[in-house]
């Protein structure tokens, strides 16, 4: 079964320049160079940093804080800033999520609750 990729938010493109930038500074080093110095196969350093295939993960956000010496909230803080700069701005109050939610149930609902076909789908065997 395809699965969907989830689609690199603001804050993964964010975070992806921002480590583009240590890298120059280091002296851009190659792929195989830093995967070592950042826990990763050179093949998903290449993948992050070219913005391709799955998103980052926490553990591969703190993977590169520490390969390059920065502390991970004092990152996540940094990036937030610079996209706070460009105009793009988050939600972290709790209740007006909560309110969102509230006043328009139907923007969060899960498609497979609606899907014509999820019983027919349910039934067909897997291999």
């Amino acid at each position: 079964m395809a699965r969907t990729p989830r689609i690199w938010s603001p804050i993964d493109i964010e975070m992806i320049r921002y480590f583009s930038e240590l890298r120059e500074e280091a002296g851009n080093p190659s792929l195989r160079a830093l995967a070592p110095q950042l826990k990763l196969k050179h093949t998903r350093v290449g993948d992050l940093f070219n913005m391709q295939n799955g998103t980052p993960t926490l553990q591969e956000f703190i993977d590169l804080c520490l390969g390059f010496g920065k502390d991970p909230a004092d990152t996540m803080r940094l990036i937030l800033n610079r996209l706070e700069k460009q105009g793009v701005h988050f939600e972290t109050d709790a209740s007006a999520i909560a309110d969102r939610i509230a006043d328009d149930p139907g923007m969060f609902n899960l498609a497979a609750n609606h899907d014509e076909n999820k019983e027919l789908e349910a039934k067909t065997p897997r291999d």
